[in-house]
């Protein structure tokens, strides 16, 4: 059996949250009005991600895995120090912008076959666990070719 992974990038309040009309961006990363609900939908809990993200959570474990990489910053982190200066204060550990829409993260931890992955540079695999959860992936795949796919 093919496995395949589903890698969601960057689905967090901070980027993608829809926004009233003329509500102003609530910070320089965000996608904007108008592709925020393209994305989410003009109702997010029947949009296009919460579709997807439910026909996700339908499929048999062992033939989907789900990794949600997440921005992930900590202010207080002098590695950060220069990306939060060159994009502006967003997805802030701890805070609502820094939680994945839909509420996606709060069942995370009860799904074996759905990861989190915290990413503090532009680089998702520079000081995170992706390269290892993707090792580990293609382990269990025993050969298997893996289908990826990352929206």
């Amino acid at each position: 059996m093919a496995v395949s992974v589903l890698i969601t990038q960057c689905l967090q309040n901070d980027f993608v949250k829809p926004i009233e009309a003329h509500e102003p961006l609530p910070n320089k990363l965000h996608v904007g009005r108008e592709e925020a609900t393209r994305l989410m939908g003009t109702d997010p809990t029947a949009g296009p991600v919460a579709q997807l993200m439910g026909w996700a959570r339908e499929q048999a474990p062992e033939s989907l895995h789900v990794i949600h990489i997440r921005d992930w910053h900590d202010p207080a982190d002098a590695r950060q120090k220069d990306h939060l200066a060159m994009f502006g204060a967003h997805c802030v550990k701890g805070t609502p912008g820094a939680k994945l829409v839909l509420d996606l993260d709060d069942e995370v931890g009860s799904r074996r076959n759905e990861q989190l992955v915290d990413a503090i540079a532009l680089n998702d695999f520079e000081d995170t666990s992706l390269p290892g959860i993707i090792a580990r992936i293609q382990a269990e795949a025993a050969g298997e070719p893996l289908r990826v796919g990352v929206v």
